[in-house]
């Protein structure tokens, strides 16, 4: 593959089942109880947040667990850099 060059022509196993509508994502696969999570972070940058109502979250059909930030307790703790680098100083 190092000898190749970008924008060069591969033949891909997979590309005529997706192209034709036959492929299958994981997002086509359903299991029985499988439940969804969607995750809702401040559209402001450096904010402070006085009070979450999550009352009217909780109260619409389907949802099974609302969690705010309090909720995580130590789970939601810095996580170390993945990349160390010189130019970021913070996590």
């Amino acid at each position: 593959m190092s000898s190749r060059w970008f924008g060069e022509r591969v033949a891909r196993n997979e590309d005529e089942r997706f192209l034709t509508g036959r492929g299958r994502y994981v997002d086509d696969i359903q299991l029985p109880g499988v439940l969804h999570a969607a995750v809702l972070r401040s559209p402001i940058a450096n904010g402070r947040i006085a009070a979450v109502d999550t009352e009217a979250a909780k109260a619409l059909p389907g949802v099974h667990l609302v969690w705010t930030a309090r909720d995580l307790g130590d789970v939601l703790r810095p996580s170390p850099m993945v990349v160390p680098n010189a130019a970021l100083t913070a996590p």
